[in-house]
């Protein structure tokens, strides 16, 4: 046999290999089938045991697992554990003599915790600030769905005040009242207790610029005494032989003059406490530069 005719069988023998490998049995006659859900809405962790609407275009029976989430299944019933969360579902339908198996289908169940009107879990505390300071009033409250807030002061709206915090940035005398806040959603409402905020005038003090040890008699004397709050202060006189002007002192008699500095405050600073300083004069021109 030539050469060419072993090619030519060799060829023949790998082709009927190939034929052979590449036949499948058969056609499968069975039909084909899908599992369909219906209808299956959001649940609260409080819902009693439901049937799952589940079923199978071939009207075969369908299988249930819970893959994961606080809940179990029996039969078609699912039961939920009383917690919120996320549950999967999973049907599965294996077929029959007349339908293929069923491709599985997968379900989420959202679990949601049961509404509950709001309660404070943590009440504003008084508050005391000065003029020009921040003060905070906070509040927090549960509830299912999480409420919303509304700040009164002595029983009033505060208009924009919607946020758990009430800050007052700089807060000023006005500020000062009695607060609380309302939560509020759809299954009630709750009031707080009641916060004082009260507000201070800021201290200040005074200070004298040390004088000199003595005056000569008839010497007209500038006071210098300033306020920490920039505000300007009084002079007025407590004992001796002087007299006083404005802030210029002065004295003909030789002894001891003792001035009083104050400062009576505004609607930010409390008046000062008052500050004396005692100026000795001598009829003798002593050095006190």
């Amino acid at each position: 046999m030539t050469p060419e005719a072993n090619w030519v069988r060799w060829l023949a023998a790998g082709s009927l290999i190939l034929a052979l490998g590449s036949a499948s049995p058969a056609d499968d006659t069975r039909r084909n089938q899908e599992i369909q859900f219906g209808d299956l809405p959001d649940q609260i962790s409080t819902s009693p045991p439901f049937k799952v609407p589940v079923s199978a275009t071939s009207g075969l029976p369908v299988s249930l697992a819970v893959l994961s989430g606080p809940a179990a299944i029996e039969g078609d019933t699912l039961r939920l554990f009383g917690s919120p969360g996320v549950v999967l579902l999973r049907a599965s339908q294996p077929g029959n003599a007349a339908y293929l198996p069923a491709r599985d289908a997968d379900r989420v169940v959202i679990v949601a915790a049961p509404p509950s009107a709001p309660a404070f879990s943590r009440q504003p505390v008084d508050r005391t600030a000065a003029v020009g300071e921040t003060a905070l009033l906070a509040a927090e409250a549960g509830g299912n769905p999480p409420p919303s807030y509304q700040w009164r002061k002595n029983g009033q709206a505060v208009p924009g005040a919607t946020s758990p915090a009430l800050t007052f940035t700089g807060v000023t005398l006005p500020d000062a009242g009695s607060y609380d806040v309302v939560a509020s959603n759809p299954s009630g409402s709750a009031v707080s207790s009641p916060a004082v905020l009260t507000v201070t005038k800021r201290p200040q003090t005074i200070t004298f610029t040390p004088p000199s040890p003595f005056y000569p008699t008839g010497e007209q004397v500038t006071l210098n005494a300033m306020a920490t709050s920039g505000l300007t202060v009084g002079f007025e006189l407590v004992s001796g032989m002087g007299t006083l002007s404005g802030n210029l002192l002065t004295s003909n008699t030789a002894g001891t003059v003792t001035v009083r500095a104050t400062q009576a405050g505004d609607e930010t600073y409390a008046p000062a406490e008052p500050r004396e300083q005692a100026f000795n004069f001598s009829p003798i021109a002593l050095p006190h530069h």
